[in-house]
C-alpha cells in the first residue's frame, strides 16, 4: 500500500504526461495533472477519450499500428496532439504494455517538444543561411568538430583535389596539402585543438587539374557558455598571385644584392616623408667610398659632411628638387677616403645632365677633369628618394 501510494504521488507529480489506455480500444483510463494542463482538459473529460481524440486527425491511421508496436516491444515516436482549444503541438511518446488488474494497458508517457522544435527549426535555418553564404564566398570554408575532424566544405570544394569523404561524414585532407608542408599543416591544427586557440597557416593545396596553389588558412573556434570548444569555423584563402610576386621579389633583391655587392656601384635608398632618413645603404659603401654605414644614421643633411664644400649649393639644389617630386640627375664632389695617397681625394656624385633646373635654380656640371668620378642617378616615388653611385676614372 506504501509502494502504491509513492507511486501515485510520482505520476501525480511528473512534469511529463502520463496516461493509461486501454490496449482494446485506446480508451483513456487514467490521466494525471500535467496531462490537464496539456491539454486544457479537466481529468474526467480526458478519462471520456480515446488516444485517437488526441491525435491530429491527419495522423490518426497510424495509431492502430503504434499501440500494436507499444503492446509487443515498447515504442519511442513523436506526434502532433490536439489541445481542447484547437491548437496543436508536437510530442514525443514513450509506449510500453503492461496487464493491469487482469487488463491490457499501455502506459504511455509523453513530453512536450515544442521548444525543442522550435530550437531545431532555428537551427536549421541558421545552417541554412550560412551554407548559402558560405557557398556564396569566394573561399574555401569549412567546418569540424571539437576534435579537429572536418565535417563541412562548401561548394568551392568542388575545384580541388585530393579531399575524400569518409563514410562516417567527416573528411580526409592528407591528400590535398602539398607533402612539403603537410606536417606543418597537421602540427597547426594539433595544436590548436590541444589549446582551443585559433591559428592560421600558409600551404600549397591541390587542385582538380593535379596543379597547387597557395592558399593561406585560418581556424577560429566556436564555444558554448561555459568555454568549451563545440565547433571549429575555418577558411582558406587564395594568396597564390601574392607567394609568386613574393618570389619575384625575392629573386630581384638577390640579383639587385649581387649587383650592389660585386659591382662598382653604392646604392643609397632615403625615405623622404615626413623627415628624409636613409632606409638603406648597400654593404659595398666601404669598400668604394670608405664611409661607414652608420655615417648615414642621421638625416639628408648628414650628406654635407661628405661633399665638396664647393658644390654644397649644389647638392642643396638638387636636394630641395628631389623633395618637390623631381627625378634629377647631376653632379656633385664627394669626399674619398679609399686609397687616398693614390688618388684624388674627390668623386663626383649626380653625374648626368649638364644645366639642370631643378628648385628654380641653374646647376652645372662640376666634374674634375682626368679626377676618378663616381656618376650618380637619383629618383624620387611613393616616398622615397634612390641614389646609385657608379664609380671610374674621369
Amino acid at each position: 500500500e506504501e509502494a502504491l501510494h509513492r507511486f501515485e504521488l510520482l505520476v501525480e507529480n511528473s512534469r511529463d504526461i502520463i496516461l493509461f489506455i486501454r490496449r482494446e480500444d485506446g480508451r483513456i483510463l487514467e490521466a494525471n495533472r500535467a496531462a490537464t494542463h496539456a491539454y486544457g482538459r479537466s481529468r474526467d473529460e480526458l478519462l471520456n477519450l480515446s488516444v485517437q481524440d488526441l491525435r491530429d486527425p491527419d495522423t490518426v491511421g497510424l495509431v492502430p499500428e503504434q499501440m500494436a508496436k507499444a503492446d509487443a516491444e515498447g515504442i519511442l515516436f513523436e506526434a502532433v496532439h490536439r489541445r481542447k482549444d484547437g491548437t496543436f503541438f508536437p510530442i514525443e511518446i514513450s509506449s510500453r504494455g503492461a496487464t493491469i488488474g487482469g487488463m491490457r494497458t499501455l502506459i504511455s508517457i509523453g513530453r512536450d517538444i515544442t521548444e525543442r522544435r522550435r530550437s531545431e527549426d532555428a537551427l536549421r535555418e541558421s545552417e541554412l543561411r550560412f551554407r548559402t553564404l558560405a557557398d556564396s564566398m569566394p573561399q574555401l570554408v569549412w567546418t569540424a568538430g571539437p576534435d579537429g575532424r572536418m565535417d563541412y566544405f562548401n561548394r568551392r570544394i568542388e575545384e580541388f583535389g585530393g579531399f575524400v569523404k569518409l563514410p562516417d561524414g567527416s573528411w580526409d585532407w592528407s591528400h590535398a596539402v602539398h607533402p612539403e608542408e603537410l606536417q606543418s599543416t597537421a602540427n597547426a591544427l594539433q595544436h590548436a585543438v590541444g589549446t582551443g586557440l585559433g591559428h592560421e597557416t600558409e600551404h600549397r593545396l591541390l587542385q582538380r587539374d593535379g596543379s597547387y596553389k597557395w592558399f593561406l588558412s585560418r581556424i577560429t573556434p566556436a564555444r558554448d557558455p561555459e568555454g568549451r570548444v563545440v565547433k571549429w569555423y575555418g577558411t582558406s584563402t587564395e594568396i597564390d598571385s601574392r607567394k609568386q610576386a613574393e618570389q619575384r621579389l625575392l629573386e630581384a633583391t638577390r640579383r639587385l644584392d649581387f649587383l650592389v655587392t660585386e659591382s662598382p656601384a653604392v646604392v643609397f635608398t632615403y625615405e623622404v616623408h615626413p623627415e628624409p632618413r636613409p632606409v638603406f645603404v648597400s654593404r659595398n659603401v666601404e669598400k668604394i667610398l670608405g664611409w661607414k654605414p652608420e655615417q648615414f644614421a642621421g638625416n639628408f643633411e648628414n650628406w654635407k659632411a661628405c661633399l665638396h664644400p664647393d658644390d654644397l649649393p649644389v647638392s642643396g639644389a638638387g636636394s630641395r628638387g628631389l623633395w618637390g617630386g623631381v627625378v634629377m640627375l647631376g653632379n656633385a664632389r664627394i669626399n674619398n677616403t679609399v686609397n687616398a695617397p693614390q688618388v684624388a681625394p674627390y668623386y663626383d656624385i649626380y653625374e648626368g645632365l649638364p644645366d639642370t633646373d631643378v628648385g628654380g635654380q641653374r646647376i652645372h656640371r662640376q666634374v674634375g677633369a682626368g679626377l676618378p668620378s663616381i656618376g650618380g642617378a637619383c629618383g624620387f616615388g611613393h616616398g622615397r628618394l634612390l641614389m646609385i653611385m657608379m664609380a671610374w676614372k674621369g
